[in-house]
């Protein structure tokens, strides 16, 4: 199965869609979300090289559970918009 190349502009607009979803949370939600995307998934908003809407989707799921449908859908409202 071919994997699907994403470019660097994809890779950005998954970047600022993502900082957006988490300025949901305010401060230290929000800096304690960005640690564990990190520590637990390896996604950092700092590095968009290693974003892929799967890995986003999977970290919220395990993190929200159900929630993270609602999280996705301003994710990908924030993608459309970018």
């Amino acid at each position: 199965m071919k994997k699907k190349s994403v470019n660097r502009a994809d890779m950005a607009d998954m970047q600022l869609a993502l900082k957006k979803t988490l300025d949901l949370f305010g401060g230290d939600s929000r800096d304690l979300l960005l640690f564990y995307l990190y520590k637990e998934h390896g996604i950092s908003v700092y590095d968009p090289d290693n974003l892929s809407r799967k890995k986003i989707e999977s970290a919220f799921s395990d993190l929200f559970g159900r929630g993270a449908t609602i999280l996705m859908e301003k994710f990908n409202s924030e993608m459309k918009s970018a």
